[in-house]
């Protein structure tokens, strides 16, 4: 009786996935999944490998009990119907997912300032849960939903929290699949998981996959074994639209060996160099308020079409001179802490949105919607 449906956004493996009004909360939108628990017994009995919706019911538990992580898909409850389906109730993210974005853009690949921006917030997702003993094992651009934006990881039907030395199940995409997981031998799926983080990142700045999957009969793979990452993209004819730098992470990520590709938390830290990347996406405007220790201004956000953001910039070594005259002025470290704690928590309508904040010489960012 809470929800109504609004309309159906997709057909799943056990049930459909709507778009429904809460009536609880009038203005609030969510995606429900329904999973009929007999489809999946049956399923399962075919084919062990395929999504365990008993797993995803663990998973999404510890998940809810974790607090907010911007990059991960929020989920708002779960509940089991009379009729023994399965119904789990999560954030709507309106702009589809990673391929869908895809789709949309010329050749089907990214700007790599724009790949590394969306692959950096799939990286941020994905350590933690690999921080929290979570293993997603599906990770593909089809499972990454977009949000104004930010990057959301969803779809937990074949993750697991038991993610070291996993069963020899061969789960997930093809495309995607690390080959210790396409010969159906032990592995860790922490380390799978970033083979997958690794092929997404390929895609997104080649505008294909690197192989149609990683088995030792497969040809293509054949070639990447003996090639490498850096030679296959020179072959394409893509080494000038591509940075050695990216050329190196995904090598890190590409490893054949397990043990020795890139951690998520890593990786994380490879990407962390968050100027950079804000003077490659945001397109400076106009500039709006100068204020004693700060200003504003307005930019246009490459990520998202024809949107614009703005960018305070705090001077912390004019503010504690301020401070030290003023002590009831406006203090950044106050600000920020709260603003910390916003970035953790769901939107709210009335309340600016803050995209992220950080610091770079001496000073202090916030990049948040502009209104």
């Amino acid at each position: 009786d809470r929800f109504r449906l609004r309309r159906r956004l997709s057909n799943a493996l056990y049930g459909p996935v709507g778009l429904f009004e809460d009536t609880h909360h009038s203005d609030k939108l969510v995606a429900l999944k329904q999973v009929s628990l007999a489809r999946a017994v049956g399923a399962l009995r075919l084919n062990p490998n395929m999504d365990n919706p008993w797993s995803e019911h663990r998973v999404i538990t510890q998940l809810m009990s974790l607090p907010v992580h911007p990059n991960i898909v929020q989920f708002r409850g779960e509940f089991l119907t009379a009729e023994d389906t399965w119904c789990v109730v999560m954030e709507f993210c309106d702009g589809g997912d990673l391929w869908d974005l895809l789709e949309d853009t010329p050749k089907n690949r990214l700007p790599e300032c724009v790949a590394l921006d969306l692959f950096r917030q799939c990286v941020r997702g994905v350590n933690f849960l690999h921080s929290h003993g979570i293993a997603h094992r599906d990770l593909s651009l089809e499972n990454v939903f977009y949000c104004r934006g930010v990057c959301k990881v969803g779809d937990f039907g074949l993750s697991t929290d038991s993610p070291v030395r996993a069963s020899g199940e061969s789960v997930g995409k093809p495309y995607y699949m690390a080959p210790e997981v396409v010969s159906c031998k032990g592995y860790d799926a922490f380390a799978a998981d970033m083979w997958s983080l690794g092929i997404m990142l390929f895609i997104m700045l080649t505008g294909s996959p690197l192989i149609s999957d990683a088995g030792a009969n497969n040809k293509a793979f054949g070639a990447f074994c003996e090639l490498g990452v850096a030679r296959v993209i020179e072959s394409w004819g893509l080494s000038p639209r591509i940075s050695k730098s990216s050329v190196a992470l995904l090598d890190r990520l590409l490893r054949l060996n397990p043990s020795e590709r890139v951690t998520a938390i890593a990786a994380n830290a490879h990407l962390s160099d968050k100027p950079a990347m804000i003077r490659q996406r945001c397109h400076l405007k106009d500039k709006v308020v100068d204020a004693r220790y700060e200003r504003e201004c307005v930019c246009e956000d490459a990520l998202v079409h024809n949107e614009l953001v703005a960018i305070k910039q705090a001077s912390l070594e004019q503010a504690i001179s301020l401070l030290k005259l003023h002590p009831n002025a406006d203090s950044p470290w106050q600000e920020r802490r709260t603003i910390a704690k916003l970035l953790m928590l769901p939107l709210h309508p009335n309340v600016i949105h803050f995209r992220q904040e950080f610091s770079y010489n001496e000073s202090w960012f916030v990049v948040m919607a502009y209104c």
